[in-house]
C-alpha cells in the first residue's frame, strides 16, 4: 500500500480527526501499513507529540504509543537515507 498513493497528503494521514485517531494509525491497526513504518516515519518527523496532545483516548492510544516506543530501538535504517526517500515520495505527490 502506498500511503500518499490515493491522493492522501501527509497532513491528511497524520491529522487527528475530533473524537478519533490518524488515518496512520487506522492503517497500522488494520495490518495494512506495518508497525515498523509507522515507527520510522515517527522517528524521521515527530508526530507522536502533536498526537499526544490530539487524542483524547487514554486507554487504546497510550498502550499503542508506548509499544512504538519501545520496539522503535530495535529498528535498524539508514535515517538519512530514509528521509530523502520521504521527501522525494512527497515531492512526487504534492
Amino acid at each position: 500500500m502506498y500511503l500518499l498513493a490515493d491522493g492522501g497528503s501527509p497532513d491528511s494521514m497524520l491529522q487527528v480527526k475530533p473524537n478519533g485517531y490518524p488515518q496512520l494509525m487506522h492503517f497500522v491497526q488494520l495490518k495494512q501499513v506495518s508497525l515498523e513504518t509507522l515507527c520510522i516515519l515517527n522517528d524521521i518527523m515527530n508526530f507522536f507529540p502533536m498526537w499526544d496532545k490530539k487524542i483524547d483516548d487514554d486507554i487504546i492510544w497510550p498502550d499503542f504509543k508506548l509499544r512504538c516506543l519501545k520496539y522503535t530501538p530495535f529498528i535498524q535504517y539508514d535515517k538519512q537515507k530514509f528521509k530523502n526517500i520521504l521527501k522525494e515520495k512527497i515531492k512526487e505527490y504534492a
